[in-house]
């Protein structure tokens, strides 16, 4: 468009009717149900988009949350198997039960984030 504009010197709209993207006839009904339809299109695709950009950011805080967890829960079962004293009865095992379950947890949140931005896990 500006090669054209720069080389014919002339406007915008006169630019664009040399390249056939401009044109003052009346569109026909077909026509404009084309354009509409392609419309449609590009804005479903990019509801799309944004819906698995969105995911994408909660996977990834998700698997930031359960690493915090993991570090926090390995902590404190470190110094309860280094003599610590517990806080409550069965405090070791709950440690291990809450790390399994954040490990499991982020596995899965990893394994769908990869998937979605094209990396086999």
């Amino acid at each position: 468009m500006a090669f054209v504009r720069l080389r014919d010197r002339c406007d915008f709209k006169t630019a664009c009717k040399q390249l056939g993207a401009w044109s003052d006839e009346k569109l026909t009904e077909e026509e404009r149900h084309f354009l509409n339809q392609k419309k449609e299109d590009r804005e479903q695709a990019a509801r799309a988009k944004e819906a698995e950009r969105t995911r994408r950011i909660e996977l990834r805080d998700e698997i930031y949350m359960m690493v915090g967890i993991e570090a926090e829960v390995s902590g404190r079962l470190s110094e309860l198997l280094q003599g610590a004293a517990p806080a409550y009865e069965d405090e070791v095992e709950h440690c291990w039960g809450a790390l399994s379950l954040a490990f499991a947890d982020r596995r899965d949140c990893e394994i769908q984030y990869m998937a979605m931005i094209g990396m086999a896990a």
